[in-house]
């Protein structure tokens, strides 16, 4: 089901519905994506592609945000109309001799999968 459901005549464009499906991913990866924002904010300050003060303003910012989602305090709405996962498949071509760099991205695929159910 689709929040904007019923209210427009034309189909929704696929970009809308590709940035609408990464919400799931984010809810579950918001601390990694608030800390690689904060490493990132905080390597801008550094190199003065950004102010010292910007930086910490923004890395405040971030920290707070943080700590609204995990006190509860900023909580996920409307969760009935995200979009499902639609799954992730990998195929390779022969089941033995799989390198083992490759054994490790598969298995922590599967590991990462799990994770989302």
């Amino acid at each position: 089901m689709k929040l904007w459901g019923g209210r427009f005549t034309k189909e929704t464009d696929q970009l809308v519905n590709n940035f609408n499906a990464s919400i799931s991913f984010d809810q579950k990866f918001y601390r990694q994506d608030i800390r690689g924002s904060i490493a990132h904010a905080t390597m801008l300050g550094k190199q003065g592609i950004i102010s010292e003060d910007e930086s910490k303003k923004i890395v405040d910012g971030l920290n707070g945000i943080l700590s609204d989602i995990e006190s509860g305090k900023l909580v996920s709405l409307l969760d009935d109309f995200l979009p499902q996962f639609p799954g992730f498949y990998l195929y390779f071509p022969q089941r033995r001799n799989i390198a083992p760099k490759l054994r490790a991205l598969i298995d922590y695929v599967k590991e990462w999968r799990q994770q989302l159910v």
